[in-house]
């Protein structure tokens, strides 16, 4: 006997005046721009924080869905997708686009006045440091 399915939960989606809005609110804050991607193209936020520049696109305007990060006590874990239809490519519009060149080229300028040198395989979406967003952040020691 098979216990008895959840009732599935009805999604609820923003119109473009909320979308507006929340853009408009996060507009000269770090979230910005993962909320533009998210509602651009839809991926979930465990796809968001696990995309990697080598899954962007930028010249032919996409990005591919090859994991996810989920946050397993306190730690970041890389995972496949959710199903195999979320293994998926995605058409970013031209600001997204605009927008994640922008933030690429800030993000190289930021890692080589650090000195870390260019990350062609790091997180789009990341601490200054290159670690995954979404999970507690614990500053080094002065003794490291």
């Amino acid at each position: 006997m098979r216990p008895p399915r959840p009732p599935q939960r009805e999604i609820k989606t923003l119109s473009k005046d909320e979308i507006g809005g929340v853009l408009k609110a996060a507009r000269h804050t770090d979230l910005h721009l993962p909320i533009l991607v998210g509602v651009t193209t839809g991926i979930r936020r465990s796809e968001l924080l696990g995309l990697r520049w080598s899954d962007v696109d930028l010249e032919a305007g996409y990005l591919t869905i090859n994991q996810a990060l989920e946050r397993i006590k306190g730690q970041a874990k890389f995972k496949s997708p959710k199903t195999k239809t979320s293994r998926r490519t995605i058409t970013l519009p031209a600001a997204c686009v605009a927008a994640l060149r922008e933030h690429k080229a800030r993000l190289a300028e930021h890692r080589l006045a650090i000195g870390l040198g260019c990350d062609p395989e790091g997180l789009v979406f990341a601490r200054p440091d290159g670690s995954p967003l979404g999970i507690p952040y614990r500053r080094p020691s002065a003794s490291s």
